[in-house]
């Protein structure tokens, strides 16, 4: 994604990463990744790369016009997209007319042993096992979980509840709102203040972190009496 995703100048120094590197494989050049060196088994391959930049717009409908616009010039492979439901919208399409997809971010194990689809991250099931680990880790064995109500949220929730009943925590309550919604985002902070666990799992995107913090904050729950534990998407 380009715009619409709450964090623009982090995804548009994604994409020129992703140029550069294109430039680099094909010079040859292995400054920064050795294997494009010309003395590393890649410099006997006779092609070169092209690459062009679509704009999904962080949402399964622009993921679709990009793929669109990618199918109609011609593209032998698509890299990304990044949100898991924009991903599941995709690999259909991708499937059927045969162009393949693998994506740096779609973590949902929805979109596992899917056909013309691959990614280079792990899944949400293993970072399930590692929020409760940490959970437990800590002593505690109460919490809550705000999730995001999209294809990566509601399975990870559901993923993290599972875990924590087979480590022998309680039951998660799991409290959803709207991607992009900062009522529905606002309401669901309203509804975690009146429950008494004062663990908070929080599974949101860039775009709703402010909806959610600045209620929580109007609430008191920033003030200490929380802990809250982030999804990577609070990383800049």
């Amino acid at each position: 994604p380009l715009t619409d995703n709450g964090d623009p100048q982090h995804w548009k120094a994604m994409a020129c990463a992703a140029l550069l590197a294109v430039a680099h494989f094909n010079a040859r050049d292995g400054s920064v990744v050795p294997a494009f060196s010309q003395h590393s088994g890649l410099s006997s391959l006779a092609f070169n790369l092209s690459a062009r930049l679509y704009d999904t717009a962080y949402t399964p409908t622009g993921a679709v016009e990009a793929f669109r616009v990618a199918q109609d010039a011609g593209s032998a492979g698509l890299v990304g997209p990044y949100r898991s439901a924009s991903s599941i919208s995709l690999y259909p399409r991708g499937d059927f007319l045969n162009l393949p997809l693998v994506s740096y971010g779609s973590t949902s194990v929805v979109l596992s042993n899917k056909p013309a689809f691959s990614r280079t991250v792990p899944t949400d099931e293993d970072s399930a096992a590692v929020v409760v680990s940490a959970i437990g880790g800590f002593g505690w064995r109460n919490f809550n979980i705000v999730h995001v109500n999209d294809a990566w949220g509601s399975p990870y929730a559901q993923l993290i509840a599972a875990r924590a009943a087979a480590c022998g925590l309680n039951p998660p309550l799991k409290i959803k709102f709207e991607y992009d919604d900062e009522q529905s985002a606002r309401e669901a902070v309203r509804t975690l203040s009146k429950q008494p666990q004062t663990i908070v799992v929080l599974l949101a995107f860039v775009n709703d972190l402010p909806g959610i913090f600045n209620e929580a904050d109007a609430l008191g729950l920033l003030s200490g009496s929380h802990a809250w534990i982030g999804s990577r998407s609070f990383s800049p």
